[in-house]
């Protein structure tokens, strides 16, 4: 997989060949926040927000800007669509920070109406960790992650909603709501998600 353009690959060499390497990655460092402002994409190093510009550039979507709330990108069709991506040797998604509801009925519709089901496509994505390649990507649809994710955060809620009213009978006051979590493995992403050949991607 080619990163760079015949123009990148000679900037780049300039680079190197005038500065230190600290220098080339202070160059870069504010480089990259000065093309992400303009864009009005935020702030490149929080979270996975690098990862998700190079997702979206990948997949030809429109970055979405700085948001709370809402997908990560926006594909052709102006749909948003959701990314997650990992650095580890296997792909795998985290869906993690999952608000916590009063009742399972609120529960369920936030799942499937804000967190996940409201995003046709959600796109996963494992990048190397030491040249920052995406070495496979995949596309699962939003129903599907609804339905992995579901299950799992029924039983983190219904066992938090066992001890916050174990707390309340004995008097004392229940710690905040909790945030549920899921993560979607290998075996799940390559069952039932789409795999998108790296050679289809604008790496």
């Amino acid at each position: 997989m080619r990163r760079f353009t015949e123009k990148g690959l000679e900037i780049k060499q300039q680079l190197f060949d005038t500065l230190s390497p600290e220098e080339v990655f202070k160059f870069c460092y504010y480089i990259l926040f000065e093309v992400c402002n303009e864009q009005g994409w935020g702030d490149w190093t929080t979270q996975s927000r690098a990862k998700e510009i190079l997702m979206a550039h990948a997949l030809g979507h429109e970055v979405r800007g700085e948001h709370k709330g809402g997908g990560d990108a926006v594909e052709p069709n102006q749909d948003q669509a959701e990314y997650k991506s990992t650095v580890q040797e296997t792909i795998q998604a985290a869906y993690t920070g999952i608000s916590c509801k009063n009742t399972w009925e609120e529960q369920d519709q936030y799942l499937l109406n804000e967190k996940l089901g409201c995003y046709n496509n959600h796109y996963h994505a494992r990048f190397c960790p030491k040249t920052g390649a995406i070495k496979e990507m995949y596309k699962m649809l939003g129903s599907v992650v609804y339905g992995l994710v579901k299950p799992v955060v029924k039983n983190q809620f219904e066992k938090a909603q066992q001890e916050k009213q174990k707390k309340i009978d004995k008097g004392e006051n229940p710690k905040a709501d909790p945030r549920f979590s899921k993560t979607i493995g290998q075996r799940d992403i390559k069952k039932y998600g789409k795999k998108i050949p790296l050679e289809d991607l604008n790496c």
